[in-house]
């Protein structure tokens, strides 16, 4: 990081590094999916710098994937939801300090259907993984699902929706509906639905796109 972006970051005195060490009270963790990646070093460095370019990596989510050169969203389930757990574990080494996930989604089309069994596949997935960390010793205090709604992405403003609740934008009232996920996170957080489910069980069959 010294080498490629040493300009650009900043300078602190001792005094200042043994202030700033083990002087937070929390670590806040955006977490959406886990990646393979690889060296790229070689690739042109011409244009602007951006953290994408900083990192000379190539990064795919299936080893067999395109590599992608710019940030992406998590459209896709991953077949393994334990990068979450590992990146926990892995930050035991430097503290047992307390963790709380802030940001942990899937993206969709804004527009597609309000049956979005995917996102509850996913959500299920990492919020398993989470409580695989907390049993390892993990000391993780909460966990936040993004987003409630339906809103502007950064990367991918109003065609990827992450929201529970879908937001029609082109109505001036912008109605919000409950998705499948919506009614199933309901339910988990009454207690009323494991935390690993068969999201095509008998037991989440009242969570159908009828009750939406």
């Amino acid at each position: 990081m010294k080498k490629i972006a040493g300009p650009r970051l900043p300078l602190f005195t001792k005094s200042q590094s043994e202030a700033l060490m083990a002087s937070f009270d929390f670590l806040g963790m955006n977490y959406y999916t886990s990646v393979y990646a690889s060296d790229n070093s070689n690739r042109s460095r011409e244009g602007i710098s951006s953290f994408q370019v900083d990192m000379a990596a190539d990064m795919r989510v299936e080893k067999n994937d395109s590599p992608a050169h710019h940030p992406f969203l998590p459209v896709h389930v991953p077949k393994d939801f334990s990068g979450l757990q590992k990146l926990m574990q892995h930050l035991k080494k430097y503290g047992n300090f307390p963790i709380y996930i802030h940001e942990n989604g899937f993206a969709m089309e804004a527009d597609s259907a309000l049956n979005d069994s995917s996102r509850i596949e996913y959500l299920n997935g990492y919020i398993g993984s989470t409580l695989d960390a907390i049993r390892n010793g993990a000391d993780v205090k909460g966990y936040f699902v993004w987003s409630f709604l339906d809103v502007f992405e950064f990367f991918g403003g109003y065609k990827k929706g992450f929201g529970l609740y879908h937001v029609d934008f082109d109505d001036k009232n912008r109605p919000r509906t409950p998705k499948l996920s919506a009614l199933w996170y309901s339910d988990f957080l009454k207690s009323n639905t494991s935390v690993a489910p068969n999201i095509k069980s008998p037991a989440l069959a009242h969570l159908s796109s009828a009750s939406l």
